[in-house]
């Protein structure tokens, strides 16, 4: 009998267990650049946290929840002023919505600021960035 009450309340423990909603993934994104951009890692950074903003505005703003699993990859021409100066592919496994507030964010984030002297002297006038958005 007591062992019976015990494996009642286990499982009972395992079920709410189970149903308790799962915490929401973090949602990060990923820059995909040649190594010619490793000594200017902090201006990618600095790019990335004000897309990573506009992303988490865009997405808290949205009438339901956010869409979930996938990707969003973005490739785009970057250029010395800072500026997305064309969007050249988009593939993704997200919904519609997904790939628009992805679009939109790194749109609405850039320009990103003038590269520095050495970093145009580095990088030309404009370089071809993938980033990658995880839902």
């Amino acid at each position: 009998m007591r062992f019976g009450r015990q494996l009642a309340a286990g499982l009972a423990a395992l079920l709410l267990t189970c149903a308790a909603p799962a915490a929401p993934l973090p949602r990060r994104q990923i820059v995909d650049v040649g190594k010619q951009w490793d000594p200017f890692s902090d201006y990618l950074q600095r790019m990335m946290a004000g897309i990573q903003k506009k992303w988490d505005a865009i997405l808290a703003d949205r009438a339901g929840p956010p869409p979930s699993g996938g990707f969003v990859a973005v490739k785009f021409s970057l250029d010395a002023q800072g500026r997305v100066s064309n969007i050249l592919d988009v593939g993704d496994t997200s919904t519609p919505g997904g790939e628009a507030s992805c679009l939109t964010a790194l749109t609405l984030a850039a320009p990103f600021g003038p590269w520095p002297a050495p970093m145009l002297k580095a990088l030309g006038p404009v370089q071809e960035v993938t980033m990658r958005f995880y839902l």
